[in-house]
């Protein structure tokens, strides 16, 4: 006996239906983050090899920023968003 339990948080704004907004947020401090690292890695003059780790920091965040539409706006199957997103993430690493 297999059971399936699936819930999804959304509300509504206005007509525009918004999903997983927990998800989003937690995607939008990630991309933060990784902005934060990107600019700090970018600018650091002590060692060569973090030009690389900027450009990984960079590319993930673009991708989890990417993550915050795809997962925010999930109920109108916006497919181009996620697997652009999961494009990059894979790129990254």
């Amino acid at each position: 006996c297999a059971i399936k339990l699936k819930v999804r948080m959304e509300f509504e704004i206005g007509g525009v239906i918004f999903s997983e907004p927990v998800t989003a947020f937690t995607n939008l401090i990630l991309a933060g983050i990784c902005l934060y690292s990107f600019i700090k890695a970018r600018y650091t003059k002590v060692y060569s090899g973090l030009i690389s780790w900027s450009f990984f920091f960079l590319t993930l965040g673009l991708a989890t920023f990417i993550g915050v539409f795809s997962h925010l706006f999930s109920a109108y199957d916006i497919h181009f968003l996620r697997l652009g997103g999961w494009a990059i993430s894979f790129a990254t690493a």
